[in-house]
Parts: structure tokens; sequence; C-alpha cells
């Protein structure tokens, strides 16, 4: 079933006054009455759609990682610095967002890199056959921790490289 215009326009003025609550303060500091506020919606509007705002937050998030993990989805056509581009144009294309995706507490790094791993540990594999698995474990979590940091202090930065530069270093680097 489609969504009217109306859903739509709520639900985008709930997800821009959390953004904005949230450059702020933490999740549990954000009470409906601010985000109601921020939003110019009623107290009875935001309840017809969500139940606090930690479940706002994760409807938001949902479509994050659906926003961020599609062009993992089309990897097969392209390589990784195809992906890499998709996730950092995404990001880079939505500034305030994207502050989201590193907010201590996300869940959308790691349901990223849970998408991703079974492919991550098969490139492992084939670029380090030597190893054993503890050593491709370690060698995974460089990967995923040390692409994570980077992106972050990226966007941290005001990301002012174009996302072509940093997919090109994290292509070099992991």
């Amino acid at each position: 079933m489609r969504e009217s215009r109306k859903t739509r326009y709520t639900r985008l003025a709930l997800r821009g006054a959390l953004v904005e609550a949230l450059a702020e303060k933490p999740l549990n500091k954000i009470t409906v009455t601010e985000l109601c506020e921020r939003a110019d919606l009623s107290r009875g509007t935001f309840y017809l759609h969500y139940a606090n705002p930690a479940e706002l937050l994760e409807h938001f998030e949902d479509d994050l990682f659906e926003a961020l993990s599609a062009p993992l989805r089309q990897q097969d056509q392209g390589g990784n610095r195809e992906f890499l581009l998709g996730v950092l144009r995404e990001l880079a294309s939505q500034p305030q967002i994207a502050k989201l995706v590193l907010r201590p507490g996300s869940t959308l790094v790691e349901r990223f890199f849970a998408f991703k791993r079974e492919r991550t540990e098969r490139e492992c594999r084939e670029r380090f056959p030597h190893l054993g698995e503890r050593q491709l474990e370690y060698v995974r979590t460089f990967k995923e921790q040390g692409s994570v940091h980077l992106i972050g202090e990226w966007i941290a930065g005001g990301m002012v490289e174009p996302p072509e530069e940093i997919a090109a270093l994290l292509e070099e680097l992991v």
C-alpha cells in the first residue's frame, strides 16, 4: 500500500525534528513534545505513527540502512569502488543524516557490516589464503572498523573531500 502525501510529510517532518534534536542532545533526553514542537505537529499525530522517539529513530535507521545497503545489492554489477562510492555519495547527499550513521548507540554500522560480513570474509580468505581462522577474523575486523573510523572522520570533518577520493583511499587501504 502506498503512503499518502500527508503521511510522508508527517514522517519527514518528524525525522527532520529528530535530526535537529539529536544534534543537540542524546536520544534519551528528547521528548515527544519537543519533536512535535519542532515539526509543528500535534502529539496525537506523533502517536499515530510512533510510540516514542526511540521507535521513530528505529524506523528512520531502517530506512537509512535500506538506502545505504542498496549499493551492496548491486555490487555484482560493479566492484568494491562502485559499492563504496554509492554509500559515500548517499552520505554526502544528506550531511545532517550522515551524522546519525556514526552516532553513539546507532545500530546502523553493525547492521551494515553484518549484512556485508559474508562477502568480507570471502574476500579476506581469497586475499590471505595462508592465514588461519583467528587471523582472518582480525583482518576482517580491521577492515570493517578501519573503514568505519575513516568514514566517521570524513563525516566529522564536514565531508570536504569528494566521495570519489575517500572511496579510492578506502579501496587502497582495505
